[in-house]
């Protein structure tokens, strides 16, 4: 699985500080569509280099694109209160529309490595 972590110089962020990112601008093969895959995502800040966690809570359709939010989570509100508030919206400007892509939309993709292991561990 690729890292689902992003810095933050990658996205443009907001005059009220939330965050904004398209997928023709981030790491390719975070972005797909599928929710139950990528409904987790993990901000690192450019200038202090934490990282914090991120969920996907909501998913809307703007202008013709789909634009996924995403909130931090409380622990991470806690180790880091300028985050309080703040959003990640994901614009998907470019849907890829390869063959792999579609397959792991519709959830067809094996899973594989360490999280095989531990799927099979708590079945």
């Amino acid at each position: 699985m690729k890292s689902r972590v992003i810095n933050t110089k990658h996205l443009i962020k907001t005059p009220d500080g939330h965050y904004q990112g398209l997928t023709s601008e981030l790491k390719p093969s975070l972005f797909y569509g599928n929710p139950e895959i990528e409904g987790i995502v993990w901000l690192q800040d450019q200038v202090t280099n934490k990282m914090s966690k991120w969920s996907l809570t909501d998913k809307k359709q703007v202008d013709g694109k789909i634009v996924w939010t995403y909130t931090v989570d409380k622990k991470y509100v806690s180790k880091s209160p300028n985050l309080e508030g703040k959003t990640f919206m994901v614009t998907f400007d470019l849907w890829q529309e390869s063959r792999f892509a579609k397959r792991k939309r519709a959830g067809l993709v094996k899973v594989k490595g360490w999280k095989k292991r531990e799927e099979r561990k708590w079945a």
